[in-house]
């Protein structure tokens, strides 16, 4: 069963038929959402979901900016942080995944890569932390990564972090520069710091899969993603 009809919706649409998995894939997915009527709703969708599902198991997308020093006050991550205690404290049957920046087919500009790259297409400003590192992650990715967890009953009732490599966010600019063929109008400063993802868990299921966050990577999963939707754009 799927909740919800955005990208992770799409990207677990393998499990709409599964009686036996909820994958709640609906909610705030904005970090810079501030409103409270929009985790609110969120909220009751979850608690909803909770009174429903019995002992199915809840799959729950959480975030990894709470490892982010200058994130981890936000409201968005002090929302994620109280819906991830309150699966904890009543689901029977559940795993919470906590993902980083998911790059994939969307129309949500609300992203990171997204905004980036609409600032740099359409020429409006940028304001580039020089300090501040970002984790992302190709969808396809993510999907198998959470699937062979899933389908293999692994970390059942635990938190796990689904992350790749870190990438300066200067470095995200300067490959989307690189794809539009456009310089990018950035101011810089001297703000942002490094953080640390531990994924210890998930690396045999990198090797078992053969998933690699080499030094290529990043511009790999940017090529992949806004090549072809920069080319549509440009014709």
């Amino acid at each position: 069963m799927i909740i919800g009809n955005g990208m992770m919706a799409r990207m677990f649409s393998a499990y709409e038929e599964f009686d036996d998995v909820v994958v709640l894939a609906a909610g705030v997915s904005n970090s810079r959402e501030t409103r409270p009527e929009s985790f609110d709703r969120e909220t009751r969708l979850v608690e909803k979901t909770i009174d429903t599902i019995g002992s199915k198991l809840l799959i729950y997308f959480s975030t990894c900016s709470i490892y982010d020093p200058d994130t981890a006050g936000t409201p968005y991550v002090r929302h994620k942080l109280s819906i991830e205690k309150m699966v904890r404290e009543r689901v029977a049957n559940y795993l919470l995944f906590r993902l980083p920046q998911v790059v994939g087919n969307t129309s949500n500009l609300t992203t990171l890569i997204s905004f980036l790259y609409n600032n740099i297409v359409t020429q409006q400003p940028i304001d580039v932390w020089d300090n501040a590192c970002r984790y992302i992650i190709d969808a396809d990715d993510a999907v198998r990564i959470v699937s062979y967890v899933v389908d293999n009953g692994m970390f059942r009732n635990s938190t796990v972090n689904v992350a790749s490599r870190p990438c300066l966010v200067a470095d995200l600019v300067n490959t989307l520069e690189e794809i539009t063929g456009k310089l990018a109008v950035c101011t810089h400063s001297e703000r942002g710091s490094y953080y640390a993802i531990d994924t210890t868990d998930i690396k045999p299921i990198l090797e078992q899969l053969k998933i690699e966050f080499g030094s290529e990577y990043l511009s790999n999963v940017l090529f992949k993603y806004y090549a072809s939707r920069h080319a549509d754009l440009s014709k």
